[in-house]
């Protein structure tokens, strides 16, 4: 056999070729390697995007990361031995060669099935190269120092690959596109196939005759990939599931054929011999274990910060740089240490700092921090290069030239097996303890993260359990280990090992690191080169806190990303009422933006449709299932009842959860016009612009500022039964929101509602602060005209369309002093936000009264005001068609001036080629048809299903104990078993309920008013979520159309799922917006993903467009879709 030590390389002829040169071939080998362990996670934060792009269920998105790692983990030995016996560098360049290709299938793929399919080729390539390279290393470099500083290098290399790959795939689904993350491989590995035949040598196991062990390969490979998709799809299908089970015994069962055939082979793929060298043997433990501990860490750690703490794709990649900075700072001393101390040691050193970092880490709150909460651990654990490196070395100590392929094929088998069951196992473990959270009603956050929690436990303890395996099974101390292993053949002498420190200089060991960087040898510009890289991670990690979750320039060549965003709910409005207005005024400012922009013709609002969840849908991009909200007045069996008594860790009692007016500090203050007709809540919240509520100036709401601390009633929040303390709006939410997401990019936010518990926008582990402008009076006060005098129908804002314009007249001019650049009040010049927003409430207010005044008249001279003759509110029959009212009518016609005074101060304050507007509502209404409405009393409904239930449960008087009256069904019961949820289905579905018609004629109508009820399990189901989760309504009924539950005082309501609930208008119009007409379905969620898309902010920063999917609305063309 050729010896490489001396850089010759023998030509096919006999004849010798110039001398190698060592390093540059070196660096070629180590460029290759390391794309094949970055390749191991770049995929990782770039994958939420490539679900969306490419419609990949969510269950199916880890095959883009397992169909790597199970080809690369189940072909490496065979690759190794492929080496040996056909020559490295052929086999290396043949493992580019299938790399490159399936890189670039990748980066082209437009379906799921191709794209797995090819990450599986791609991970064959890898399991090609990676051995053959490192081979080729082990036969270039001889023994000693030179040695030991290549394999330092290399180790180093699998320590860094994986946490830069996080970060280059943070950067270039940012700012590039997924497809760029496989474009990047294509790229390196064609540069470094043109490169090989120069600088790299060849070399084989130089035999007579070439004997294969196909058998063993068979066998060996089967075991290795029955074994590696046995773990990877463990999670989905259990650990006990019989799928799972069959595929381990399958492997069990070809290892124990694999071992039988090695024993009997003449030319073994994996000598067993090689197992009596208690390094290389106790290398491969504690390198499975290390691949076990760090990649699970690293999926671990990934996954907390994108599903918990919202950070962005960018954002986790550089996080991941502390873990890359200590692992360039520890590489120099790792080296030396192995040289001149023990590998032993260092390696038991690098397990025990990973291990204690990773267990550092199982502090993490749902509320996280990356200084306070992450920097720690992951600078602690960018040891791993201590363990990394020692790991190389001793797995290849003492072994021939002749068995270095497999050596390092082994080693490598090793990591990867570790990586693929430590991040099965830890994945399991995550959701499983995530699930029985969520059951016990934890928040979304706060169950994810105590899923994640205990799966940091498991990859800490078995970083640790790698300790005593390298003192046990690993030599103490370090000396040339040239001795022949007996295996029949004959073999060179020079094998791969440690040198004696007796040939090293004889000088003492170095006593601190910068002793040991200065006396480690590296070629000419490797240490400048290093300090750079480390350099610059540090100054990215400084610049990590102002960093936004999602904050970046615009790409892909996009010539403009806003710098606004004006965002408008219609409450109420229909895709009709849009249609009927802009046809008969077309030169209005609906007409102008519908024409202008896009007008998406097929938009619904979540399901149920209320104001809440409807407006947490636009703020959030989730549903009830992600977001935890199903309604704004609703019941938990999670909860305790606010103001109850609770002992903390005693389980839940349940309770209400009323995020409403009711939760005001000041929610009851006598009625002006006569104390005797009850209370109403204070326009101002709390008290603080009208001392005792009482208001005689209405145009001072415009000095409201919301409080956190004040401005809402604690004692009113349901409580968390582990804590017993209140749960606040913002922290009920199980997603975040675009406030926090644009806010935490240093941008302003600003939003206008009708109530200030709408705080909750705000989102969780925000301390409600993350809207700078939060403007909402409370729209249950009393109507208050102008001149302070209440008005004569002695009601609140909401049911006087006059003082409902009035009332929304306060929120335009917020956002108008908002365009000019100051707060809402207009006295403080802030800069204008970059999300801005209101609701308009006239139109749905108009949609349900029955017969209310259009306009407030007035100052006459003498101050007075007065309101015009009440019209009927609601839809009418003209000529065959259903139209707006009169009410209704005016209604619109104020939202389009009021819309047309928004426009003309964008394009005064010279912002129009800056702005997008988008025009959407939270809700519809429902029946649009009066002939169809039938008001039906839920009260003596609910009261006979109690007394049907009492008398089989005579300890149980009220089985239900919370619902919402609107045109739905939710029942909440003392007793959600299946049963009591049955026995309500079971009650409503054959009761017969009375009613009234719009012309107040009483009526009955059959199934208690519902055409179709979920029950228990059914309504789990219904919403996507788990039968424990505790939150969903126990009992949920859509509506005949038509059917409203309340008194006959009404003609529409909102809430249910029919067509009028859910049907709505959506517009988008902005600079470089191209005017078309979008048939296609769309949901008002993915209005969230599109304000942050047109921000040039990522969508992917919110946790519901994880979850869910939820996309940017479609045909913008512009932002991150």
């Amino acid at each position: 056999m050729t010896s490489l030590g001396n850089t010759t390389d023998m030509r096919g002829d006999g004849t010798a070729s110039p001398p190698v040169r060592r390093w540059q071939a070196f660096s070629l080998l180590a460029i290759a390697a390391f794309m094949t362990a970055v390749d191991l996670t770049i995929v990782n934060v770039a994958l939420p995007t490539i679900g969306a792009k490419l419609h990949f269920p969510e269950s199916d998105l880890q095959w883009v990361v397992t169909a790597y790692a199970l080809t690369f983990g189940g072909f490496l030995l065979l690759g190794g031995r492929a080496a040996d016996l056909l020559g490295r560098r052929r086999i290396f360049m043949t493992g580019l060669v299938i790399f490159a290709a399936a890189s670039l299938a990748c980066a082209l793929a437009s379906g799921e099935t191709f794209l797995i399919v090819m990450r599986g080729v791609q991970g064959l390539g890898a399991a090609l190269l990676l051995p053959a390279a490192l081979s080729i290393v082990m036969n270039m470099f001889s023994e000693g120092a030179e040695r030991n500083k290549a394999l330092g290098l290399w180790g180093g290399i699998g320590a860094s690959g994986a946490t830069v790959g996080l970060l280059a795939g943070g950067a270039l689904t940012r700012y590039a596109g997924w497809q760029y993350i496989f474009y990047l491989n294509v790229a390196v590995t064609v540069a470094v196939l043109l490169l090989t035949r120069r600088v790299v040598p060849e070399s084989r196991r130089d035999e007579a005759r070439r004997r294969y062990d196909p058998l063993g390969a068979i066998t060996a490979t089967g075991a290795l990939v029955a074994f590696v998709y046995a773990t990877s799809t463990a999670p989905a299908a259990g650990w006990t599931g019989a799928r799972t089970l069959a595929l381990l015994a399958t492997s069990v069962a070809l290892l124990g054929c694999f071992l039988v055939i090695e024993t009997r082979a003449q030319a073994p793929l994996l000598p067993l011999r090689l197992f009596r060298l208690r390094t290389l043997a106790g290398s491969n433990a504690v390198g499975f274990l290390l691949g076990a501990s760090f990649y699970s860490f690293i999926f671990t750690g990934t996954l907390y910060m994108q599903q918990v703490l919202g950070y962005s794709a960018l954002k986790t990649g550089l996080a991941w740089l502390a873990t890359s900075v200590t692992g360039i700072a520890l590489a120099g001393p790792a080296q030396q240490l192995v040289t001149r101390a023990s590998i032993r040691l260092v390696m038991a050193a690098g397990m025990a700092l990973v291990g204690g970092g990773i267990l550092w880490a199982t502090q993490i709150p749902a509320n996280g921090n990356f200084w306070s909460d992450l920097a720690g651990p992951f600078f602690l654990a960018g040891a791993v290069t201590w363990a990394f490196i020692p790991v190389s070395i001793g797995a290849l100590t003492g072994v021939s030239e002749r068995d270095a392929g497999v050596a390092s094929g082994l080693i490598d088998t090793s990591q990867q097996l570790g990586g693929a069951i430590g991040i099965a196992i830890a994945s399991t473990v995550a959701a499983t303890h995530s699930r029985v959270l969520l059951g016990q009603g934890d928040l979304t956050a706060a169950a994810l993260t105590g899923g994640f929690r205990w799966a940091l436990w498991v990859s800490g303890l078995a970083a640790l359990a790698a300790v005593p395996v390298a003192f046990t099974l690993i030599k103490g101390r370090n000396r040339p280990l040239t001795q022949k292993l007996h295996s029949g053949h004959p073999q060179s002498s020079r094998s791969i090992g440690l040198a004696d420190r007796s040939r090293e200089p004889h000088s003492r060991a170095s006593s601190s690191f910068v002793d040991l960087w200065r006396g480690l040898p590296m070629p000419k510009y490797t240490r400048p080169a290093l300090v750079g890289l480390a350099a610059v991670s540090a100054a990215a990690l400084c610049a990590l806190p102002a960093l936004a979750a999602s904050a970046k320039p615009a790409g892909h060549g996009r010539p403009h990303s806003d710098k606004h965003v004006l965002l408008i709910s219609v409450d109420g409005m229909h895709q009709s009422d849009l249609a009927w207005y802009i046809a008969g005024h077309p030169h209005s400012t609906l007409a102008k933006l519908t024409h202008g922009g896009i007008e998406y013709t097929n938009a619904e609002t979540s399901n149920p449709s209320d104001s809440d969840p409807g407006g947490t849908a636009l703020m959030t991009g989730g549903n009830p299932k992600s977001t935890g909200v199903y309604y704004d007045v609703e019941y938990s069996h999670k909860v305790d009842e606010p103001g109850a008594a609770c002992t903390p860790g005693k389980p839940a009692t349940g309770g209400d959860v009323i995020y409403d007016s009711p939760d005001d500090a000041l929610a009851s203050v006598n009625d002006f016009i006569n104390p005797a007709n009850g209370t109403f809540p204070s326009f101002d919240e709390n008290g603080s612009i009208f001392p005792n509520g009482v208001d005689k100036n209405p145009a001072a709401i415009m000095n409201l500022k919301f409080d956190p601390k004040t401005s809402l009633n604690s004692a009113t929040f349901p409580v968390d039964p582990k804590t017993c303390k209140p749960i606040t709006p913002w922290d009920y939410l199980g997603d975040n929101t675009i406030f926090q997401v644009i806010h935490s990019a240093g941008l302003r936010t600003a939003w206008s509602d009708k109530h200030e518990v709408y705080a909750s926008f705000n989102g969780p582990g925000s301390n409600g602060q993350s809207i700078d402008d939060l403007f909402s009076p409370e729209i249950d006060s009393q109507a208050v005209e102008p001149n302070g005098v209440p008005y004569p129908q002695d009601d609140d804002w909401a049911h006087i369309d006059a003082a409902t314009k009035q009332y929304d007249g306060y929120k335009v001019k917020a956002i108008l002093n908002e365009i000019k650049g100051f707060d809402h009040s207009g006295k403080t010049k802030v800069g204008t936000p970059a999300i801005l927003g209101m609701n308009f409430q006239t139109v749905s207010v108009a949609q349900k009264i029955r017969s209310t005044p259009t306009t407030l008249i007035g100052p006459d001279k003498n101050g007075n005001y007065h309101t015009s003759a009440p019209k009927a509110g609601g839809y009418q029959w003209v000529h065959g068609k259903l139209v707006p009212g009169p009410v209704l009518s005016s209604a619109l016609a104020y939202v389009d001036a009021q819309l047309g005074r928004m426009v003309a101060q964008i394009h005064k304050d010279g912002l129009a080629g800056s702005t997008t507007i988008i025009i959407t509502a939270k809700h519809g209404q429902s029946p649009q048809d009066p002939n169809k409405l039938i008001t039906v009393q839920d009260g003596p409904i609910i009261t006979a299903i109690n007394a049907a239930w009492a008398k089989t449960h005579p300890s149980n008087t009220k089985l239900i104990v919370a619902g919402t009256d609107d045109d739905l069904w939710q029942s909440y019961l003392s007793d959600n078993s299946q049963a009591a949820c049955d026995f309500v289905k079971n009650y409503l579905w054959h009761h017969t309920a009375q009613g009234f018609d719009v012309n107040l004629k009483p009526v009955t109508v059959k199934h208690s008013g519902l055409a179709q009820i979920w029950a228990g399990a059914a309504a789990a189901h219904f919403f996507g979520v788990s039968v424990n989760n505790g939150h969903y309504p126990d009992v949920f009924g859509k509506v005949q159309v038509g059917i409203v539950y309340s008194k006959p005082t009404k003609l529409a309501e909102h809430g249910g799922m029919n067509t009028g609930d859910r049907h709505v208008l959506m517009i988008v119009d902005g600079p470089g917006i191209a005017s078309r007409v979008v048939k296609a379905p769309v949901e008002t969620t993915q209005v969230a993903p599109t304000i942050l898309s047109l921000l040039g902010l990522n969508p992917e920063a919110l946790r519901a467009v994880r979850v869910e999917g939820t996309r940017v609305l479609p045909g913008l063309r512009r932002g991150r879709q």
